[in-house]
Parts: C-alpha cells; structure tokens; sequence
C-alpha cells in the first residue's frame, strides 16, 4: 500500500509539472523551475542544498516564508526526478508575469470619495510618519515594477526591494538590492491611484508604500521573482497591511500557495482579474481565493448612471489597429477578465495617476487595465485597517473579515440608476462595484421601494401617441413619489412626479423609474431604480449579443493530449446578460500542427453548451505541437458572437 501510495503521488506530481503547459496567459520560462515541499520538510535552506547536490541543477532561491520551496535552474530531465522526490509536492515550470496594464481622479470619485469623505471620515485616520509626511495610517507593499521614491505625491519608505537574479561563483541566484527605482510607470501609476497626497489624491493619502521591484522596465519578470518578492513581505506581517499585486500570468500553484500563505498571516492582498478576456480560473494570482481579486469596469465622469456622458473608449483593436469595441460610461470593458473568483469591481478605464518624472516630466498618466482598478481596493482595504487597527491579527480571519467589509459595502447592480452598470460583463456574476463612502460607514444602504404600475412590462403603443407614465417611490419609508425621475433609453429624461406623459421616438424603449440621491447621502446612485419595457411604433426588439466561451476537459491553459486520447472541447453560449442560449449555432474550426484544418458544427443544448470530440492521433492526422480551435456562435435575433481561440499540444 505504500508502495502504490508513493507511486502515485509521484504520478500526480509529474502531472503537474508536465501537464500544466503555460500558454499565450502564461509564458514558460526555458529551463527554469520551481519546487515546493511536502509539509514535513522542516529545513527548507538544507533540502534544497541536498536535493541540489543529488540532481546537479542550480538552486537560485530558497523560499522560506509565503511557500518552503526553491527556485532552480536546470534540464527537463532534472525537473521529472525531482517531482518523483518523495520530499517534493510539486515542480511546475517557472513563467513569466506581466503588470497588467489635490484633484480627485474620476477613478477615486466614482467609488464615493469626495472631500466631505477626506475631511470626515478619511482624515481622522491619518498619522504623521518618520519622515515627517502625513498620511492614513496603513502600510501598503507595491508588488510590481518598482517606485519613485522621490514622487512628490507619494509617501515612498526608502528600504524597499528588488530582487532579481545574480551569477555568483558561478551559480545563477535570486538576491535582493534597494534599487527599487521604476524604470517602466506602472507601479509608480498603482501607487498614486493607492495612496497619492499631492496634486491629486489617492484612495488611501499618504500611506505609507513600500516597493517590491518584481519586474522590469518591460513590465515583465518571472514567477520565481514574483513568489521572492511575495515571500519577502510574508516575512513581516508586522510591518505590511496589504499588498498590490497588478500582475498575473497564467496557473500557477507556487504563485496561489505563496499568496494564500501571505494572506494567512494577516496580509490582505489586492489582485488583478486580468486583461485577457477569459476566466480568472485560469489565472494567477487571480485564481487565489483569499486574494481579492478585482476587475474592471469604465467610468468616464467619476459619477453613478451612464448617460450623463458621451465619452467613449475603444479598445480589442484587431492587430493592425482597425475595429475593436467602443465602450461606454459605466461598462464592463471587453479586456477584463470574468468568473466566480472575481471579488469586486472598480474603475479601471483611462485611470489618471502618478508617474516617475524620468519618464513623463509633469509626473502623471492616464492609462487602463484591471492594474489600474486594483488598487483603488488597496486603498480601500488600507483605509478599513486603519479604522480598524485594534483588531487587526495576523491571521486568514482578519484578511477573511476586511474582505467581507468590501464586499458587503459594495454597489450592487440593483443599487444603480439609471441602467445596469455591468453591460458587456461575460458571466452571469455581477461582481459589487467597490463603494469607499458605505465601507467607512459614511452612509448606509437605504430602503428604498420603487414601483411602475403603468405602463405595463412590453406594452406597445402606437407611433406618435402620448403615453401615461404611473409610479410610486419611498426611501426609509418616506414618501418619495414626487422625487421619481423617468428616463427612456431613447429619448432621455421624460419627466419628475409620480405621474408623467410623454411621447416617445418610435423604437424599444427600457423605461426607468428611480429617486435621485441629490444630496448625495448615499453616495450619489439614483436609489433602486424600477424598469419597463415598452414598444412605440413599429419597433422589433433590439437584438442581443452572442458570447462564446471555449474550454478543454483538462483544466490547463493549454492542456496536453497524448496520441489514443481523446480531446473533448466545449462551446458555451451566453447573451450579454449572462443567460445561456439553447439552439444557438456553433461552428469550430481546428488548425493542426501539419496545417491542415478540421471544422465541427452543431447547435447548443439546453445548457447553452455544443461539444466537440476528437481522438488524437499525430502520426496519422495532423502532426504533433500545437492546435488551435477556434469557435464562433450565430442565432436569429441575435448579433453573432467574436470568435474566440484556444490552443492545445499533442504530444508523443
């Protein structure tokens, strides 16, 4: 039995060491690794030396904190024995990660800060530092590419780090410096949205930064540098709240154990979702469940409803630079990443903050990415903490219990005037929209009750014809009917009062019902609005939008078959609300190795889901490396969905 116990732990490892092949997410660094323990290792620093001596590979780092394991650096063959070491739990390839790219920025306003929130609930929670600076008493790790530690908007602490890799008597390893200076912008831009108190000001003034230099001027840099810098600030939870992460590339369990070990320690670490339109399941660190893990959505005007703005932004450009998606205030932008495991949402769109001076002399850029929405949760966790600070443990509970906060503070779509927020979003979750003013308890969520009586739901009228609008509103239980603002997708305002009458553009019209928060006591969302649809004239109904997820039975990015298996691919079809849509068409087309091409077609089931099936054969069929599969999904009355491409390797 223990023989068999043995054996098939060390199957389990070569499996995961072999079976997660990183993809076009995560990028597999040629001969570079990363081991991590079984539990019962009890002098990592001494089995790393040991194993290093037995397998001839060089050992770069020796994690001791947020993982016990080793960076290394040698041959496949050398990667497989270890894994069958019964002192291993795993080896995965090591991989690159990438920054996933006194005014109040519009980021910071529409999360419900404004300078009443500064001067009531935020300024109270400041301190005056060694360096005499005044800032919220909060310590925030800036895991990314570095700070200006001059900045003058930023409360930088001189003894940040960087780790990179150093050939010393001839071995290759991971050692640390204080040249933490940022040679790209993204972490200086974090940093600002985080924590700025200057020209313009973050979520979290003049908190304290400390920068972990993890990648380079490219906004790149590999997962055993990564997991150094995460294990460098695991090792003093006394001295760090929370850490930013806007990185990420693809799976990775070192990259997840290393996070999930900072977090229960105390540390509460803001992660971004993601910038490659798929599911946060498939990245790290997005995938880690005690992280929050953020997406993005665009705000335009720092202010709640959607159609107070023309602005737009146009992004998913094909590569050579024509179409894309134009996005609108208050929209889900095609980018951001999706799933259950998103925690919140925040802006991330054209976001203005700080930028070192070597780079963009006024010191300050606009640029988006779920990075960008990231660390307006940072500060917001760092302003909990500081209100917070006598309960703070190190321990999972206490980060379990400021995400809690976030979470339950946060908008809902049902809080929203004047329509849904979270268009565009390609999942059915709709994540809370972070709200700062109800986390510190500024505000309270009200009770509010909206009612339409007339017109009734898909009501037709005729062209030109006057159409009477009925309803009643109450906030807190008083009478607010008087309040009730009407608004037409269409045609715009329609009128104040609990009862209108307005003559529509001929068309389909969402009809809106809600009380304005005027005086902004609740943060400024037009309170629980109520909606109708309704036809004038001769109008057929808009047509939804097709989306098309693909997946794999092997949960990899890009998972690995082997000649006599066979490949299952799976097509789901949702609308833009996150429904799935049955009897939609789907056509797949497969591109080998060989350069042949393969096409598979049919209609979805009830569950929205057509599967493909193909027992893989290299020699006879199409080759060994890499398959593409690409799926699109049509249906009447609806708009046809993007193609969307996923990769898997046949191997020997």
């Amino acid at each position: 039995m223990k023989n068999h116990t043995r054996l098939a732990r060390a199957f389990a490892a070569i499996t995961l060491l072999f079976g997660i092949t990183l993809t076009s997410f995560g990028q597999p660094i040629p001969g570079q690794y990363i081991a991590v323990f079984k539990d019962n290792v009890p002098d990592p620093n001494r089995a790393a030396q040991e194993l290093e001596a037995q397998h001839g590979f060089n050992v770069s780092y020796v994690y001791q904190n947020s993982i016990r394991g080793f960076a290394f650096a040698g041959n496949e063959q050398a990667a497989q024995a270890l894994a069958r070491n019964p002192r291993i739990a795993y080896v995965e390839p090591d991989q690159l990660a990438h920054a996933s790219t006194a005014a109040i920025p519009t980021g910071v306003s529409r999360i419900g800060i404004d300078q009443s929130v500064i001067n009531d609930s935020i300024q109270p929670l400041m301190t005056i530092y060694e360096n005499g600076r005044q800032g919220v008493n909060a310590r925030i790790a800036v895991i990314d590419t570095g700070l200006q530690r001059d900045h003058p908007d930023l409360n930088v602490d001189p003894t940040g780090v960087r780790p990179y890799t150093k050939t010393v008597k001839g071995k290759t390893q991971i050692v640390f410096d204080n040249n933490f200076d940022d040679d790209n912008g993204h972490g200086t831009h974090v940093g600002g949205t985080a924590a700025a108190n200057g020209a313009i000001v973050g979520v979290a003034p003049g908190a304290l930064l400390t920068a972990v230099k993890v990648l380079g001027a490219n906004g790149s840099g590999s997962y055993s540098i990564v997991i150094a810098g995460v294990d460098w600030v695991a090792g003093q939870p006394s001295r760090f709240d929370v850490a930013n992460m806007s990185l990420g590339g693809g799976f990775s369990q070192a990259v997840n154990d290393s996070v999930k070990n900072a977090v229960a320690k105390g540390i509460v670490f803001a992660v971004a979702a993601g910038n490659a339109a798929t599911d946060v399941s498939q990245m790290s660190p997005a995938s880690e469940p005690s992280a929050i893990t953020v997406s993005a959505m665009a705000d335009f005007d720092g202010q709640p409803g959607g159609l107070d703005t023309i602005d737009t932004y146009t992004s998913c450009k094909n590569s050579d630079g024509t179409g894309g998606t134009i996005h609108h205030d208050e929209e889900v932008p095609c980018w951001s990443n999706f799933g259950a495991g998103v925690d919140v949402c925040a802006p991330g769109v054209l976001i203005y903050s700080t930028w070192p001076t070597w780079l963009i002399s006024s010191g300050y850029n606009t640029i988006s990415g779920t990075s960008m929405a990231t660390p307006h949760v940072t500060g917001a966790a760092a302003l909990y903490i500081a209100r917070n600070r006598a309960s703070r443990t190190e321990s999972a509970a206490w980060v379990r219990q400021v995400t809690d906060a976030i979470t339950s503070s946060g908008w809902l779509v049902g809080d929203y005037g004047y329509f849904d927020y979270f268009k565009g979003d390609k999942d059915s979750y709709r994540e809370p929209l972070l709200n700062v003013r109800l986390l510190l308890g500024q505000t309270t969520r009200p009770n509010v009750v909206v009612t339409i009586s007339s017109p009734l739901n898909d009501a037709s009228f005729p062209s030109g014809s006057a159409i009477s609008f009925t309803g009643t509103a109450s906030v807190n239980g008083e009478d607010r009917t008087q309040d009730l603002v009407w608004i037409s997708n269409l045609n715009g305002v329609l009128g104040t009062g609990g009862t209108i009458s307005a003559t529509l553009n001929d068309g389909t019209h969402t009809i809106v019902a809600s009380v304005p928060d005027s005086g902004n006591t609740f943060g400024g969302c037009a309170l629980v609005p109520s909606s109708v649809t309704i036809i004038s004239g001769s109008a057929s109904p808009a047509p939804k939008q097709l989306f098309i997820a693909v997946s794999f039975d092997k949960p990899s990015d890009v998972p690995v078959y082997y000649d006599g298996e066979t490949m299952h691919s799976f097509f789901d079809v949702t609308d833009e609300l996150g429904a799935v849509v049955p009897d939609a068409w789907v056509t797949a087309v497969m591109k080998t190795p060989a350069g042949g091409t393969l096409t598979a077609s049919g209609a979805t089931d009830a569950n929205g889901r057509f599967e493909a099936t193909l027992r893989m054969n290299g020699k006879r069929g199409g080759g060994y490396g890499e398959y593409t599969i690409t799926g699109s999904a049509t249906k009447t009355g609806y708009l046809r969905s993007a193609e969307v491409t996923r990769k898997f390797q046949l191997v020997r």
